[in-house]
């Protein structure tokens, strides 16, 4: 995919609480089907780690697509570019 020459990039502020480093995004809303390929790449202050437990689909990392299935990790380091588009309901 790659960024065309004018696209944005958005940047998402997580502000975990004090008393920890971790911010967890868990629960029954976090399965669902993610992105879309018209959707812009976005950001964070944050490294993510991401498990899929189950679904399939494509995790953009700047310009590279990598394609994604049960059991696999990803870990992005803060300011990296990014975005995921499943290909259904992913969890």
């Amino acid at each position: 995919m790659g960024r065309k020459k004018n696209e944005h990039v958005e940047f998402r502020f997580y502000d975990p609480p004090r008393e920890t480093t971790i911010l967890p995004v868990i629960g029954e809303k976090w399965i669902r089907v993610y992105g879309s390929p018209e959707d812009p790449l976005h950001f964070h202050n944050l490294y993510e780690i991401g498990f899929c437990h189950k679904g399939t689909g494509v995790f953009y990392m700047d310009k590279e697509e990598i394609h994604y299935e049960p059991g696999q990790i990803i870990i992005v380091p803060p300011d990296y570019p990014h975005k995921t588009v499943s290909d259904g309901i992913n969890f």
